[in-house]
């Protein structure tokens, strides 16, 4: 999946944010970042956290291994997950690497 690169401490996966959704799901690839929607809206961090609670739970692990690494105020994202590979992180948001 393009939009996950490995780094020495884990997974580094692109996403562009969208808050106010409908619904919390998690969509597509498009331009090289994880397309994900989050019914949470952008005040207070709640689409932060939002966003990373979605992502452990689909990765089936704990939040405390995900970090917000950059983009914390806009919609395009970085996310590590720590002691993942690419492969694996991959795999669990629907990719087929």
């Amino acid at each position: 999946m393009e939009a996950v690169s490995g780094r020495a401490d884990g997974a580094l996966v692109s996403v562009r944010l969208k808050p106010r959704a409908t619904s919390d799901r998690i969509g597509g690839v498009r331009g090289g970042a994880l397309q994900v929607h989050v019914k949470a809206p952008p005040l207070e961090n709640r689409a932060n956290d939002a966003l990373l609670k979605l992502l452990a739970k689909r990765l089936r692990r704990p939040r405390s291994s995900l970090e917000l690494v950059r983009g914390a105020r806009g919609r395009d994202k970085q996310v590590l997950v720590r002691g993942a590979d690419v492969a694996e992180v991959s795999r669990g948001l629907g990719g087929d690497e």
